[in-house]
């Protein structure tokens, strides 16, 4: 039986589709063209908080590289022009705290302690 649940596994992967492909940008990093399913879209990804964020400007179709181009450096313009201002009197250990705690998600405990006592 369990033979069979493995094989069954193996064929279920090899017809599976990848959820997202994408194709990134050359003159922009953040900007690309994501296919899902039928759908052909340009998103800007950036982050927020630590997570990815990825917002849709347009489809590929209707939208020519070049707008989506300025629509992705005007929306990234606008989200630096809104995040905090650099502090030049902030010090690694102090902002090694925010770091491990936005961070802490992503590694297992064992690499947290372990980045925890190179603070």
């Amino acid at each position: 039986m369990a033979a069979n649940r493995k094989r069954n596994d193996l064929e279920s992967h090899a017809t599976a589709k990848p959820k997202d492909s994408f194709l990134w940008d050359d003159h922009v990093p953040q900007l690309a063209a994501r296919r899902r399913g039928q759908s052909h879209t340009w998103i800007v990804q950036t982050r927020s908080d630590g997570k990815t964020v990825r917002t849709k400007i347009g489809d590929v179709a209707e939208m020519p590289v070049t707008i989506a181009r300025a629509t992705a450096l005007s929306m990234l313009d606008a989200a630096r022009s809104t995040g905090a201002e650099l502090d030049p009197e902030i010090s690694l250990s102090k902002f090694a705290d925010r770091f491990l705690t936005d961070c802490q998600h992503q590694w297992k405990p064992s690499t947290l302690k372990a980045h925890g006592k190179c603070v």
